[in-house]
C-alpha cells in the first residue's frame, strides 16, 4: 500500500527548481536578458509537473472538496491578508483575475491558484474524451484559446481564461509521463543540454525587444517560439531533476522547497522587499553577489517559515488541518 503513494522525488525536484526560477525572476533587478529566459518558461513548468502526478478523476463532491480545501481555501485566506483584511474589496477578490486582485491590494502572484483550480476541471473533463484524435484536436483548442481568446479589462472570473494555457501544459506533463522512456546519464546530460539550447530561442521572440512573457496576463508573444522554449524549459528542468534524484545531499532540502513550493511562491515577495531595502544602504555590491544573497536569503527564511505555517497553521498551505 506504501508503494502505492510514493512520491515522485524528481517532480518534487522540478517544483524547487521551479520555485527558485521564480524568485530569481522577481529578484533579478539586473539582467533583462536573465528574467527574460526565466520567464519564458518559469510558469508552465509548475503546470507542467502538476501533469506528472495527475490522476484521472471524477469532477464529483469529493473531487471538487479536495481541490477547494488545496488550492481554494489558501487563495481566500491569503487574499484577505495581503489586501489588510479591507472587506470592501472582497467583491474585486472574489473574482479572482489577475486584474481584480492586483486592483483590491492584494497579492498578484494568487492568480496562480484559481488558475490551477479552472485548469484542473477542464483537464479533467478533457480527459473523458477517449479517442485520441479528438483528445490532441482539445489540446490544440486550449493552447489556441490561451493565445487567441479576446482580452477583457477586468480578466476573466478566477482566470478561467489564462486556465486554457496552464490546462495545456498540465496534459502536456500528463501525457509525457504516460509515455517516458528510462534514460541512461549520458542521455539524460545530451538531453537537458539540447533541451537548454532549445530555451534560448526566446531571443528570437520580438516580445522580449521591450517586455517579456507573463502568463498571469496571457502575455505569450510570438505562440510558436513561446510554446517551443516553454516545452524546452519544461523537459530541461525534467532531465536535469532525473539526473541529480538520487546523487546529492542536498536532494533533501530541495524535495523539502519542492513540497513546500506553494506557499514558499504565496509568501516569498514580502522578503524580497526587505533584502532589496537592506542592500538599498550598501553601496558597492556587484549585482550578481546582491541575487544571489538575496535568493539564498529567502529560501532559508522559506524553510523556516514553511516550518511553521505545516505545524501550525497547514490551511495556509491547503493542508488538512486535523492531521
Amino acid at each position: 500500500m506504501e508503494a502505492a503513494f510514493k512520491r515522485k522525488i524528481y517532480v518534487d525536484l522540478i517544483k524547487a527548481f521551479g520555485i527558485i526560477f521564480v524568485i530569481l525572476g522577481h529578484a533579478n533587478f539586473a539582467n533583462d536578458y536573465v528574467k527574460e529566459w526565466l520567464y519564458s518558461f518559469h510558469m508552465p513548468l509548475f503546470f507542467f509537473a502538476t501533469g506528472l502526478t495527475l490522476k484521472i478523476s471524477k469532477i464529483d463532491k469529493v473531487y471538487v472538496c479536495k481541490k477547494i480545501q488545496v488550492l481554494c481555501v489558501p487563495f481566500l485566506i491569503w487574499e484577505l491578508i495581503y489586501s489588510g483584511y479591507s472587506l470592501n474589496k472582497m467583491p474585486l477578490l472574489l473574482y479572482g483575475s489577475y486584474w481584480s486582485i492586483n486592483k483590491g491590494g492584494s497579492l498578484g502572484s494568487l492568480w496562480f491558484l484559481p488558475t490551477m483550480f479552472c485548469a484542473l476541471i477542464y483537464v479533467q473533463l478533457l480527459l473523458k474524451i477517449k479517442n485520441k484524435v479528438l483528445l490532441c484536436l482539445g489540446m490544440v483548442v486550449l493552447f489556441l484559446g490561451g493565445v487567441y481568446i479576446p482580452h477583457i479589462s477586468r480578466g476573466y472570473f478566477w482566470c478561467a481564461d489564462v486556465a486554457f494555457m496552464a490546462a495545456f501544459f498540465i496534459l502536456c506533463g500528463f501525457f509525457f509521463e504516460k509515455n517516458k522512456k528510462q534514460f541512461s546519464k549520458k542521455k539524460l546530460t545530451v538531453l537537458a543540454i539540447l533541451s537548454f539550447l532549445g530555451t534560448l530561442l526566446f531571443l528570437l521572440d520580438p516580445l522580449n525587444e521591450t517586455e517579456y512573457v507573463l502568463m498571469a496576463d496571457r502575455r505569450f508573444g510570438n505562440p510558436v517560439i513561446f510554446l517551443i522554449v516553454a516545452l524546452a524549459g519544461c523537459l530541461m528542468t525534467y532531465f536535469v531533476a532525473k539526473l541529480i534524484e538520487c546523487e546529492s545531499r542536498v536532494i533533501k532540502i530541495l524535495s523539502y522547497i519542492g513540497m513546500n513550493s506553494l506557499i514558499i511562491f504565496i509568501t516569498h515577495k514580502p522578503l524580497l522587499v526587505f533584502f532589496r531595502k537592506f542592500f538599498s544602504v550598501i553601496a558597492g555590491v556587484p549585482w550578481f553577489l546582491e541575487l544571489l544573497v538575496i535568493v539564498l536569503g529567502v529560501l532559508t527564511i522559506e524553510l523556516l517559515l514553511t516550518y511553521f505555517i505545516n505545524k501550525f497553521a497547514p490551511a495556509l498551505a491547503g493542508k488538512n488541518c486535523s492531521k
